[in-house]
C-alpha cells in the first residue's frame, strides 16, 4: 500500500544524524562501513522521512506569514528536490576493494571525484577519470544527465596521463596529505584552518567511548581550577601541544633546483623535477612525466635525468615513495588512519579565518609549495582558471542578480553570494597584508605614502588617512580612520534591504600593523575616467556640487522606506534644489556594465547630536542628555546613530501615537455621548454606536500591525508594528473615515504632533541623514510645517535623547537578571549594539554600572574594555612610528608598559637566570653602536634565556636602529597610562581614577597596579583582550607579571601579528525565518514542532553556509537542548559534541560561546553516565572562564554548582563543598540574600554537609533555605514543605549524633539509640538537580492550560475597562508568556526533585545499561541495519498466510521463540482468563473502509510522539504480505518475559530506538523471518504471487484480509497496525480489571460499528504461554505430593502397634501396606511438622458441611497449592479449577476428610487414603491433558504439511486418468444435475465456526479423550490477506 506518512514530532536531519553517518567536508557521509554521500551543492537534505522537511503545503514559509501561489509552488518543488531518494553505484579503483556509494541525481561527477581523493585507500590519486561502460564522464555533468547511470551501475577509475598542471596538483595534494595532521596552518592563520581541543580534553570521540563506571572516575581537579586560586596558567589553554605527534614520514619534499626541464627533456616527456630526502637519509631526485613519477640519476651537483635502476615508475608519487622508504610507508599509513579517524568538523575549513592569540614554538620546515603560495597572486590551484585573476565585482553582482522568486532559487542565490563573499574576504585580507608588507606596487607611486592606492587581484586598496584634506572639516585623519567602518555599516544595511537593481561594492576593512586598509571591488570603467565624470548622484565635495538621478531616487527611496531615511532636498552651488534620498556623501555611479552602484555610505544614518557641538542658534539637546554631560565634542563628526536604535525609537513613538490617539478619541466619543444624552435618546443612540464601532475598528486595526511586527521586528522581545506599514495607514484611514470626520482628523493631527510625525495626518517617523552636516544647505519649508527642517532636527535630537534616557537604563536593568551575562568585551559590545548603543557611550554605561553592586562583574568587564580600547588607539599610532625591524621589540615593550611596571624605557634584557641582567640586544648583522643615556655601547652578547614552556633558548633578534622611528624606546608605564587616561577622557568622557586610601592619600595611576585592586582587573584577561583586538600573537608559555628585575615580555615572545578583519555577513533569510518560527513554537510549548522547524533551518543553513558557520552552531545547540528536554540524552550528546567542535573552530577555543557549549556538553555527558568526561569538560569550561573574566562572574557560580553536584554524586564531598560554598557566595552577591537561587545553594550545601556527617552546619544552612522559601513562596508551598521536612530530618540526625558522642564519652547509655542515617546521593536525583540549575525544567503545560491562561488574561482586560483596549493586543501574549515563565520558575525554585524519583531513574538507566550490554554478546553478523533491498532476492517474496492457531504456533517455533503458543478465541463474551501476552485480530480490509476509519479514528487515538513511538516496538509494514509476521512481532517484542531466541533478540536489540519505517525494513530484510513465514504458506499463495508480480502493491483489487495486534504497554492498551502511520492508544484499563477486559470492550465496540454489509468475517487469536509447560509442571508437583502422602501413610502404619487385618481402598498403588479399620476419627495420628505443614486439607466449598462423605475432589491448601500449581499466576490456578469441575461432573467423587482436620496437621489413615486417591485421580487427568496437547501439536504439524503440500500434480494426474478411462464427463454431468448442498469447504462465517468449534471443544473434554470431535475440523475457511 502506498503510504502518505507525515512527519510529526522530532525529526532526523543530516547534521544530527546517527553516529553511523558522519558528514565530511565535501558533503559525503559514511553509511555502515560503506561510503554514501549527500549532495553538498544542490541540497544537503536527506530523503523524506529522515530530514524533517516540513511537508504541510499550507504552512508557507515558516515565519513569513502568507505566501503567494508561485512561492508556494516553488517551495513544494524544493521540498521534493530535498527529499529525493538517492541510488547506489559501485566504484572500482585499481588495487582496492570495490566501493559502494549512495548518490543523488542532482550531484556532479566532480563530487565523486572529490570523495575518492578524500578516502584513505584512494587519496593518493588525483589524475584519473571516471568511466561508465567505457565512456569518460564529464566532471561537471550532473548525474541525472548521464545516460545509462542507474541503480547498481559500475563506475571505473581510470588513471590518466599527467600534464604539467596535473603534476603540480598531484604534488600539492601529496603535500597536503603529509601536512594534514600538522596544526601549523591553524597557528599561522592560513587556509581557513583553526584549532579545536575537545577530543584532546575527552581523549577521543565522546560517542565512541564506553560508559565510565563510577569507581573509575578521576575527579581531582588541578590546583588552578579550585575556587580562590590566584594562578592563571596559559599552557592549559592549548592542551596536548607539547606531546610528540605522528612520526615524520619524510625529511624533505620540494621542487628540485633543476627545474624547469630543458628543451630536450621536454621532448622526452619530462614535466618537472622533485627533490626528496627520506627518513633513512636517502637523497633522491624524481622526475614527473606523463606516465607518472620515477627516480632519475641526478644528484645535487650533476644533472642526469635518465631513469635510475630501478626507477620505481609509479602513477602516484605516494606509491613511489612507499617503495623507496619503509619508514614512509609505515608513517603515511598511520597518518591516514588518524586523519580519517578525526571528526569531520575537525577537518572542514571554516568560511572565514579564525586567529589564535597564543601559539607554541613551531618548527619552520622546508616547504617549496608554501613558498610558491606566498609569492603567488592566486588563492589556490583550483580557485580560478590558471593565468587569470578573478573579476570580483562581476562575481559579486552577478550572484545578487540571480532569481529569488522561489525557495530553491533563493537558496541557490544566497549560497552563491556567501561563497563569493567568503572568497573575496580571504583575497582582500591577503591583499591588505601584501600592501602593508610592501609587496604591492601603488598605482600612484609618486605621492605621499599615506595617500597611495593599490590594486591587487582586481581589488582596490586604500589606507585610512585623510587624502588631500578630504575629511578636513569632519576631523581629518580621525574621520578618515572611522569612515571605512561607517561605510561598511552602510553596505551591510543596504545589502540586508536587498533592493533589486541597487548595487553596493564588495567591502572589507582590515586593521593590520597599525594601518587601516579598505578593500573594495572595482566598478567597471571607474579607472578609465575621473571621479567627477563618473558620479551621477550625490556629491564628491561634501555638498558643494550635488547631483541627482531619477533612477537612483527610485531605488534609494525604496530602500529608505525600510531604513527610515527621509527624502529631502538640498541646494547645490548654483542655488538649485536637488532632491536626495540619502546623505550627500553617498555617491551614485553607473558602471560600464550598466549597473547602478552606490558607494561612500559613511553617513547612511543621522548624526548623533550627543557628540556634536551644535551652533549657538540651534536649540539645545534634551535635559536628560545634558544631565549626563552631553554634548561631548568628539574628535570627528562622523558619529551616527545605529539602525537598531532608530528601529527601537520608531516603535516607541508608534506606541505613543497609538495611545495618544486612542485616549483622545475616547474622550471625543464620551463628550459627544454626554452632549446627546439629554436629547432624543432613541435617535442619538445610532451615532453613539457608530462612534463605538469606529473605536472597535480602530482596536481591531491596531491588532493587525502589532501582530505583523512580531514577524518583521529584528528583536522579538518588543512586538510593535512598523510605522510605515500598510496596517498603520489603514488605522489612520479608519480614524479619518469616521462620520465625525473633522474631529477624528483633529485627533490624528494632535497625535502626530505629539510624537513628531513628519506628516500632518499620518504617522511618519523618518530621519534626514544630512541634518547638522557642515556645509550642507537645506531647502527649508515653513517652520510650522509637518515636514519642516525644524521637526527633522528635533527628531534626531529626540532619538539621541531616547538612547540616553531609555536604552542605556533599560540595558542596565536587563543585566540585573544575569540571563545573558557577558563574559568579555566582545559579548558586551554585542549586547550594546543590539540595543542600538554605540561603544562611544561605554563610559556613560560604566558610570551607571558603578552604582549597582549586583553588577560589579559587569562593571569590571566594561572598565577592562575601556582600558583595552584606549590602549589599542595608542598602540595603532605607536606601531605606525615603529620600524619593521624593531616591530617585535616594540610590541613586547608596549606590553611591558601596559601590564607591568616599566620605568626606564626599553631595556633589551634577555629573560634568563638572575645573573643575566647584563644581557643586551644583539644585531644579527653584527654589533651596532648606539649611545645610551650613560654613553656606553650596548654591544654585549645576549645570554640565553630559558623559561617554562619556552621550547628552547630564546633571545632578542634585532637591535633598535638609530633612526627617527625609535620613539617607542622611551615609552614608560607612566607615560603610557597618562596617555590612556587622556584617551579615556577625550573619547569616552570617562575619568579613570582610584579612590583615595584609608589615610586619605591620593593614588596616582602610573601603572596598571592600582587598577588591579580598585577595579578587580585581571592581567591575563587584559592581555587576551588586547591581543584579540590588535592581532598580536604571543608565545604560549607562562608569564611572570610580578617580577621586578626583568621585563615580562621580550621580542622573542611576540610570535606574529595578524590582521583584524571586519566584513558583512550575508544572511540566509529563509533559514532565519524557520529558526525564529521554531523559537516561537518552543516558547509556546510545541517542542516537537519547534524541533522540526529548527532542523529545517539547519538544513537550509547547510545549503547556504556549508558545514561550518556560527549560525549552524547556534542551531545545533538548540537542537541538542530540545533533544535532551524531549528525553533523548544520547542524541543530545551527539548533537552538542558537534556544536562544541564547530564553536571552537568558528568562534575560537576560548570564546564565551565555546565556554557555554562546554557546559551544555558536560550536562549531556553526565546524563549518559560519562561522569569523568563531564567533569573534564566542566573543568575546561571553568578554566577558560577564569582566563576570560576571572572568578567574579555569575556563570562561574553556575559552573561551580554543576561541578559540585557531580563531585557530590561520586562521593567527593569535601571537594564538592568547596565549589558549593564559592557558588553560594557568588549567588548571594549577584542575586541577593533572599533569592531562590541562593536558597537552592544553601540546600545543596546542607545536603553535602549532611553526607559528611556535619549535621549541625547542615541544619544552619537548611534553615536559611526554609526562611527564603517561606518568605518568597509561602508556608504552604511544596518547596517550603520539603525544606521543613528536611529540617526535621537533620534535627533528628543531629540529636542522634550528639547522643552517640555523649555515649562515646561515657555520659549516656547507648541503649535504644537509632542509627545515624546518611543517605548517599543517587545519580537520578543529581541529574534532576543539574537539570534544574541549568534551566531545564520538565513542566507539562497542555494546550488547554495555555488556552485557560489566555482566557483569564482576556477576562481581566475586559474588566479593566475600555481604556486599555487601545493598547497593543500583543500584550496578551506577553502576559501569558510571563505568567508561564513565572509558573515554571516557581516550579523549579526549590529544586531538588524527589530522591525516590531520582533512584527510579537511576535504576532505569542501570537496566538500560544492562540490556544494552546483553545483546552485545550476540554475534553481530546479521544485516539488520542494511538499507532496503529487493526482497525477491532473499526469498520468493512474502506470501499470504491463513489465520490458523496451529500455523502461528509453528511459526513461533521457527522463529526460535520458546514457551509460547497461539490459541483461537471463540467467544468474546466469556471472560478471558489466564495470562495473555497479546491478541492477533484478522479482519476484512477494504480501502474505502480504511479511508473512513482514517477520518473517524486517527484524530484522537494516534500516538504521534516520536519518543513514545520509538520506545515501543511498532513497525510499519513496508513489504507486501508480511502482516502476519508483523502482528506476531508486535506482540512478542513488546513483552519482556518471553524467551525470544537469538534471532528475535538480536532484532529487538538492533531496532531499539528506530523509527517505525526502519523497523519495518528490518523485518522485511531478515531472511530467517521471510523463510519461516513462507514455509507455512499454501501453494495457491505462491501462484497468486507469481501472477501478481507485475502489479503494483499500492492498490487493491477485490477483498483482502489483514492482521493487527493488541498489546498492553505501560498500563495502556495499544493497537499496532503496520498499515497505519502511528500506533493507536485505546487508553488505560480500570484498577480492578484485567487488560483483557478492556480489550473485550474495545473489540465489542469494533465489531458493533460495521459497514452496511454487516460483514462479520473476522478471526481472533490469543498469544499465551505454552500449555504443555504448565501441565508438565503441575504433573510434577502432583507426583511430588503423591510421594509425600505415601511416605506419611507408610510412616503412620509402621507406628501402629496392632496388626493390620483389613485392606485399604487404595488398591495396588497404596504401596502394599494395610491398616486397621479401628483407626477412626477418634484416634488421630499426628504427622511430622513437614508433612502437616504441606498437607493441611481444606474443605470443599461445594460439599455439605454436615456430611464428611459427600465431598468432591480434594483441594489442597495454599502451601500445597504452591507446589501443585505450575506457577504463581492466576492462569495456572484457573486451569486446575476447570479440571476439578469437569471431573466432578463425570466421575463419582471420593470421600472428603472431616472438617475437623482442616489445617490441624493431624491425619487418620482414612484421611491419607482419601487424599492419596484424589491425587491419583488428578494425576490421571493431568496426564491426559498433556497427551492431548502433544497430540494437538502433532496435528498442527500434520495440517501444516497438508497445507503446504502442492496437490496440483496429483489432481492433474487423477483427472487425466479419469478422462482416459472415459468417466470424467459422466461425473461432471452428474454433479451438474445433482441438487447442490452448501459446501462445508466453503467460506463460513465466524458465528458458524464458533458454534462448530464449541461443540468440538465440549466433545474433546468428555470422558473419552480420543472422540472424533477432538479432531480438527476439515474445510476451515481460508482467510487470506494481501498487503
Amino acid at each position: 500500500m502506498v503510504k502518505n506518512k507525515k512527519q510529526n514530532g522530532k525529526t532526523k536531519t543530516p547534521p544530527v544524524a546517527e553516529e553511523s553517518k558522519e558528514k565530511i567536508g565535501n558533503g559525503h557521509v559514511e553509511q555502515n562501513g560503506l561510503n554514501g554521500h549527500v549532495s553538498s551543492e544542490e541540497s544537503d537534505a536527506a530523503p523524506s522521512g529522515k530530514n524533517g522537511a516540513v511537508e504541510d503545503k499550507n504552512a508557507g514559509v515558516a515565519g513569513g506569514g502568507g505566501v503567494s501561489a508561485t512561492e508556494q509552488t516553488g517551495e513544494d518543488d524544493m521540498m521534493k528536490l530535498m527529499q529525493e531518494n538517492g541510488f547506489m553505484v559501485q566504484v572500482l579503483s585499481p588495487g582496492v576493494e570495490p566501493l559502494s556509494i549512495q548518490v543523488s541525481s542532482m550531484e556532479l561527477v566532480q563530487e565523486i571525484h572529490q570523495l575518492l581523493m578524500d578516502r584513505e585507500d584512494t587519496c593518493h590519486r588525483t589524475c584519473f577519470s571516471l568511466q561508465l561502460d567505457g565512456r569518460t564522464l564529464d566532471n561537471f555533468a550532473e548525474l541525472k544527465n548521464i545516460e545509462g547511470l542507474q541503480e547498481g551501475s559500475v563506475i571505473r577509475v581510470v588513471e590518466e596521463p599527467y600534464t604539467m598542471r596535473e603534476a603540480r596538483i598531484h604534488v600539492r595534494h601529496v603535500r597536503d596529505l603529509l601536512k594534514s595532521l600538522d596544526p601549523a596552518d591553524a597557528y599561522n592563520g592560513v587556509d581557513c584552518s583553526s584549532l579545536t581541543f575537545l577530543h584532546t580534553i575527552t581523549m577521543g570521540d565522546i560517542m565512541e567511548k564506553k560508559k565510565t563506571r563510577q569507581e573509575s572516575v578521576d575527579c581531582t581537579p588541578p590546583d588552578f581550577i579550585m575556587p580562590g586560586a590566584k594562578e592563571r596558567p596559559l599552557l592549559p589553554l592549548q592542551p596536548g601541544t607539547g606531546k610528540k605527534g605522528t612520526p615524520q614520514p619524510l625529511k624533505v619534499l620540494t621542487t628540485s633546483a633543476w627545474n624547469p626541464p630543458p628543451g630536450p627533456r621536454k621532448l622526452h616527456g619530462d614535466l618537472m623535477y622533485l627533490y626528496v630526502v627520506t627518513m633513512e637519509d636517502k637523497r633522491l631526485h624524481i622526475s614527473a612525466c606523463s606516465r607518472g613519477f620515477y627516480v632519475n640519476q641526478s644528484t645535487d651537483d650533476a644533472f642526469n635525468p635518465q631513469p635510475a635502476n630501478p626507477s620505481y615508475l609509479s602513477h602516484s608519487l605516494i606509491d613511489l615513495l612507499s617503495q623507496i622508504s619503509a619508514t614512509f610507508r609505515r608513517c603515511f599509513s598511520q597518518m591516514q588512519k588518524k586523519r580519517t579517524q578525526r571528526h569531520p568538523f575537525e577537518r572542514v575549513a571554516t568560511p572565514y579565518q579564525v586567529y589564535t592569540w597564543t601559539a607554541p614554538a613551531l618548527e619552520h620546515t622546508i616547504d617549496a609549495i608554501r613558498a610558491e603560495d606566498t609569492f603567488s597572486s592566486k588563492l589556490g590551484y583550483e580557485e580560478h582558471i590558471p593565468g587569470q585573476t578573478r573579476d570580483w565585482n562581476e562575481e559579486l553582482q552577478t550572484t545578487r542578480e540571480l532569481p529569488r522568486g522561489t525557495l530553491p532559487e533563493r537558496l541557490l542565490r544566497e549560497r552563491a553570494i556567501f561563497k563569493v563573499h567568503s572568497d573575496f574576504v580571504t583575497a582582500a585580507t591577503r591583499g591588505a597584508m601584501a600592501v602593508i608588507d610592501g609587496n604591492v606596487m601603488p598605482i600612484n607611486p609618486g605621492e605621499d605614502a599615506k595617500t597611495q592606492m593599490f590594486i591587487w587581484n582586481n581589488i582596490f586598496f586604500s589606507l585610512g588617512f585623510d587624502v588631500r584634506d578630504h575629511y578636513k572639516e569632519l576631523g581629518g585623519d580621525a574621520a578618515a580612520f572611522v569612515a571605512p567602518r561607517n561605510d561598511l555599516h552602510g553596505v551591510r544595511v543596504y545589502n540586508a534591504v536587498d533592493v533589486e537593481g541597487l548595487y553596493t561594492l564588495g567591502t572589507v576593512v582590515i586593521d593590520y600593523r597599525g594601518y587601516r586598509v579598505t578593500a573594495q571591488s572595482i566598478i567597471p570603467g571607474i579607472l578609465e575616467r575621473e571621479q567627477d565624470q563618473s558620479v551621477v548622484y550625490g556629491s564628491i565635495d561634501f555638498g558643494k556640487t550635488v547631483l541627482s538621478h531619477p533612477k537612483y531616487l527610485e531605488l534609494l527611496n525604496a530602500a529608505g522606506k525600510h531604513l527610515k531615511i527621509l527624502p529631502h532636498s538640498v541646494y547645490n552651488d548654483k542655488q538649485e534644489a536637488i532632491e536626495l534620498c540619502s546623505s550627500v556623501e553617498c555617491k551614485g555611479i553607473i558602471g560600464n556594465d550598466g549597473r547602478h552602484y552606490i558607494l561612500d555610505l559613511l553617513r547612511t544614518f543621522p548624526p548623533d547630536v550627543n557628540f556634536l557641538m551644535l551652533p549657538a542658534e540651534e536649540e539645545a539637546i534634551g535635559k536628560d542628555s545634558k544631565a549626563m554631560g552631553f554634548p561631548i565634542e568628539h574628535r570627528h563628526k562622523l558619529c551616527c546613530l545605529r539602525q537598531e536604535l532608530l528601529e527601537a525609537f520608531v516603535e516607541n513613538r508608534y506606541l505613543m501615537f497609538m495611545k495618544h490617539a486612542a485616549v483622545q478619541l475616547q474622550q471625543c466619543v464620551k463628550k459627544k455621548q454626554e452632549q446627546k444624552a439629554a436629547a432624543l435618546k432613541s435617535e442619538e443612540s445610532k451615532p453613539a454606536a457608530i462612534e463605538g464601532s469606529s473605536e472597535g475598528e480602530k482596536s481591531e486595526e491596531a491588532k493587525e500591525p502589532t501582530m505583523d511586527a512580531k514577524e518583521t521586528a529584528k528583536e522579538a522581545a518588543r512586538s510593535v508594528p512598523k510605522a510605515d506599514s500598510e496596517d498603520a495607514k489603514k488605522l489612520v484611514e479608519s480614524l479619518i473615515s469616521n462620520d465625525q470626520k473633522n474631529e477624528s482628523k483633529e485627533v490624528v493631527k494632535r497625535a502626530c504632533e505629539a510624537v513628531g510625525s513628519l506628516k500632518e495626518y499620518e504617522f511618519d517617523i523618518r530621519f534626514n541623514p544630512d541634518v547638522y552636516s557642515p556645509g550642507i544647505r537645506h531647502v527649508e519649508d515653513e517652520s510650522n510645517a509637518a515636514c519642516s527642517l525644524r521637526r527633522q532636527k528635533q527628531l534626531v535630537k529626540d532619538a539621541a535623547e531616547f538612547l540616553v534616557k531609555h536604552q542605556i537604563p533599560s540595558f542596565v536593568h536587563e543585566c540585573l537578571d544575569h540571563t545573558s551575562a557577558p563574559m568579555d568585551g566582545v559579548t558586551l559590545t554585542e549586547l550594546l549594539h543590539n540595543r542600538g548603543i554605540n561603544v562611544r557611550y561605554l563610559g556613560k554605561v560604566v558610570d551607571q554600572l558603578a552604582k549597582i553592586k549586583q553588577l560589579e562583574y559587569l562593571h569590571t568587564i566594561a572598565v577592562s574594555e575601556l582600558i583595552v580600547r584606549a590602549a589599542k588607539h595608542i598602540f595603532i599610532v605607536y606601531l605606525q612610528q615603529t620600524d619593521v625591524m624593531s616591530m617585535a621589540a616594540a610590541i613586547s615593550h608596549f606590553l611591558n608598559c601596559f601590564l607591568t611596571v616599566s620605568t626606564g624605557g626599553y631595556q633589551p634584557v634577555a629573560n634568563g637566570n638572575a645573573g643575566d641582567v647584563d644581557g643586551q640586544l644583539a644585531d644579527e648583522f653584527g654589533p651596532k653602536s648606539s649611545t645610551s643615556s650613560g654613553g656606553k655601547k650596548q654591544n654585549k652578547q645576549i645570554n640565553k634565556r630559558g623559561g617554562k614552556g619556552a621550547g628552547g633558548s630564546r633571545k632578542a633578534t634585532f637591535f633598535v636602529p638609530a633612526s627617527d622611528n625609535s620613539e617607542w624606546i622611551s615609552l614608560t608605564s607612566k607615560t603610557l597610562w597618562s596617555q590612556i587616561r587622556q584617551e579615556l577622557k577625550a573619547y569616552w568622557d570617562f575619568d579613570l581614577t582610584v579612590e583615595p586610601t584609608k589615610e586619605g592619600k591620593t593614588v596616582s595611576i602610573d601603572s596598571i597596579e592600582p587598577l588591579i585592586v580598585a577595579f578587580k582587573l585581571q592581567k591575563i584577561s587584559l592581555l587576551r583582550s588586547f591581543c584579540l583586538k590588535t592581532g598580536v600573537q604571543i608565545m604560549l608559555q607562562e608569564y611572570a607579571f610580578e617580577q621586578r628585575n626583568r621585563p615580562t615580555f621580550t621580542d622573542a615572545d611576540i610570535v606574529n601579528v595578524f590582521p583584524v578583519v571586519k566584513h558583512i555577513n550575508p544572511r540566509a533569510s529563509d533559514a532565519y525565518n524557520f529558526y525564529t518560527t521554531g523559537q516561537t513554537k518552543i516558547q509556546q510549548g510545541y517542542l516537537q514542532d519547534g524541533y522540526g522547524l529548527i532542523s529545517e533551518a539547519l538544513n537550509l543553513l547547510n545549503n547556504v553556509y556549508g558545514a561550518m558557520h556560527p549560525e549552524n552552531a547556534q542551531c545545533l545547540r538548540m537542537l541538542a537542548r530540545l533533544s535532551y528536554i524531549m528525553g533523548d540524552p544520547q542524541e543530545a550528546l551527539a548533537i552538542q559534541q558537534r556544536a562544541v567542535l564547530m564553536s571552537e573552530r568558528v568562534n575560537g577555543v576560548d570564546h564565551p560561546y565555546t565556554i557555554s557549549e562546554y557546559g551544555h556538553l558536560a550536562l549531556y555527558c553526565f546524563a549518559n553516565s560519562q561522569i569523568s568526561t563531564a567533569l573534564k569538560l566542566l573543568y575546561r569550561a571553568r578554566y577558560l572562564a577564569t582566563i576570560v573574566c576571572g572568578e567574579n562572574h555569575p556563570d562561574i557560580a553556575l559552573m561551580d554548582s554543576n561541578i559540585s553536584l557531580i563531585l557530590h554524586a561520586v562521593g567527593e564531598y569535601e571537594l564538592s563543598l568547596r565549589f558549593l560554598e564559592h557558588a553560594l557566595a557568588l549567588n548571594i552577591r549577584y542575586y541577593g540574600e533572599k533569592s531562590l537561587k541562593v536558597a537552592v545553594s544553601y540546600h545543596l550545601v546542607a545536603r553535602t554537609q549532611s553526607c559528611m556527617g556535619d549535621f549541625r552546619s547542615a541544619l544552619v544552612n537548611e534553615k536559611e533555605t526554609y526562611a527564603i522559601y517561606k518568605q518568597q513562596l509561602g508556608e504552604s508551598h511544596e518547596k517550603t514543605q520539603e525544606s521543613s521536612e528536611c529540617l526535621r530530618h537533620l534535627t533528628q540526625q543531629a540529636v542522634v549524633l550528639q547522643k552517640k558522642m555523649n555515649y562515646a564519652n561515657g555520659k549516656l547509655l547507648s541503649t535504644g539509640l537509632p542509627p545515624i542515617h546518611i543517605q548517599p546521593p543517587s545519580m537520578g536525583s543529581v541529574l534532576d538537580m543539574l537539570n534544574a540549575i541549568n534551566g531545564i525544567i520538565f513542566v507539562q503545560i497542555s494546550s488547554k492550560e495555555i488556552a485557560n491562561f489566555k482566557n483569564e488574561i482576556e477576562k481581566r482586560q475586559k474588566e479593566a475597562g475600555q481604556s486599555q483596549q487601545s493598547g497593543p493586543v500583543q500584550a496578551n501574549q506577553e502576559e501569558v508568556d510571563q505568567m508561564l515563565m513565572e509558573t515554571m520558575k516557581k516550579t523549579a525554585a526549590g529544586i531538588p526533585f524527589e530522591e525516590q524519583d531520582g533512584e527510579k531513574k537511576e535504576e532505569g538507566s542501570a537496566e538500560q545499561q544492562d540490556s544494552s550490554k546483553k545483546p552485545a554478546e550476540l554475534p553481530d553478523k546479521y544485516p539488520i541495519l542494511a538499507m532496503p533491498v529487493d526482497i525477491n532476492r532473499l526469498t520468493d517474496g512474502w506470501l499470504e498466510l491463513e489465520s490458523d492457531p496451529g500455523l502461528f504456533t509453528l511459526l513461533l517455533e521457527d522463529f526460535g521463540v520458546k514457551g509460547v503458543q497461539v490459541e483461537e478465541i471463540y467467544d468474546l463474551q466469556k471472560n478471558l482468563e489466564g495470562q495473555v501476552y497479546g491478541f492477533i485480530f484478522l479482519f476484512r480490509w477494504i480501502e474505502e473502509r480504511r479511508a473512513r476509519r482514517k477520518i473517524v479514528e486517527t484524530t484522537d487515538i494516534y500516538v504521534k510522539d516520536e519518543d513514545a513511538v520509538n520506545n515501543i516496538f511498532f513497525a510499519q509494514q513496508v513489504v507486501p504480505n508480511s502482516c502476519a509476521t508483523h502482528a506476531l512481532m508486535s506482540v512478542l517484542l513488546n513483552c519482556s518475559d518471553i524467551d525470544l531466541g537469538q534471532t528475535l533478540t538480536r532484532l529487538k536489540m538492533h531496532t531499539k530506538g528506530m523509527s517505525p519505517e526502519n523497523k519495518g525494513w528490518a523485518i522485511g530484510n531478515t531472511p530467517e523471518l521471510a523463510c519461516a513465514h513462507n514455509s507455512h504458506a499454501m501453494p495457491q499463495a505462491r501462484r497468486r504471487m507469481d501472477r501478481n508480480s507485475g502489479v503494483s502493491t499500492g492498490r487493491f483489487t477485490g477483498e483482502a484480509f489483514h492482521f493487527v495486534s493488541f498489546v498492553p504497554i505501560d498500563g495502556r492498551l495499544f493497537e499496532l497496525d503496520g498499515l497505519k502511520p502511528f500506533p493507536m492508544d485505546h487508553g488505560p484499563w480500570g484498577e480492578k480489571e484485567a487488560w483483557t477486559d478492556k480489550f473485550r470492550r474495545v473489540m465489542s465496540d469494533r465489531l458493533g460499528i460495521t459497514t452496511g454489509e454487516q460483514d462479520i468475517r473476522f478471526n481472533l487469536m490469543a498469544v499465551v504461554p505454552d500449555r504443555r509447560i504448565a501441565i508438565t509442571h503441575k504433573l510434577k508437583m502432583l507426583r511430588t505430593n503423591q510421594t509425600i502422602v505415601s511416605a506419611a501413610l507408610e510412616k503412620l502404619l509402621k507406628s501402629e502397634k496392632k496388626e493390620s487385618t483389613s485392606s485399604t481402598a487404595a488398591g495396588p498403588r497404596a504401596l502394599g501396606v494395610t491398616v486397621k479399620q479401628e483407626a477412626t476419627e477418634s484416634t488421630p495420628v499426628k504427622l511430622s511438622d513437614e508433612y502437616s505443614e504441606l498437607l493441611a486439607i481444606k474443605e470443599n466449598k461445594q460439599a455439605d458441611p454436615s456430611s464428611s462423605s459427600t465431598s468432591s475432589s480434594v483441594a489442597v491448601s495454599k502451601e500445597l497449592e504452591s507446589l501443585v500449581s505450575m506457577n504463581s499466576s492466576s492462569d495456572s490456578v484457573e486451569i486446575i479449577g476447570e479440571t476439578e469441575i469437569k471431573q466432578e461432573q463425570q466421575e463419582p467423587s471420593p470421600p472428603s476428610p472431616p472438617s475437623s482436620f482442616i489445617g490441624a496437621g493431624t491425619f487418620s489413615p482414612k484421611d491419607l487414603l482419601s487424599l492419596l486417591k484424589n491425587l491419583e485421580s488428578e494425576i490421571t487427568i493431568t496426564e491426559q491433558h498433556l497427551c492431548d496437547e502433544n497430540e494437538k501439536r502433532d496435528r498442527f504439524k500434520l495440517d501444516d504439511c497438508r497445507r503446504t503440500h502442492n496437490y496440483d500434480e496429483f489432481i492433474c494426474t487423477f483427472l487425466s486418468m479419469l478422462a482416459h478411462q472415459g468417466v470424467l464427463a459422466e461425473l461432471v454431468s452428474q454433479d451438474l444435475i445433482a441438487t447442490r448442498k452448501p459446501s462445508m469447504g466453503g467460506i463460513q462465517n465466524s458465528a458458524s465456526r464458533a458454534i462448530s468449534r464449541s461443540y468440538k471443544k465440549a466433545a474433546t473434554n468428555g470422558t473419552s479423550p480420543k472422540t472424533p470431535g477432538s479432531k480438527r475440523r476439515r474445510g476451515r475457511a481460508k482467510c487470506r490477506k494481501r498487503k
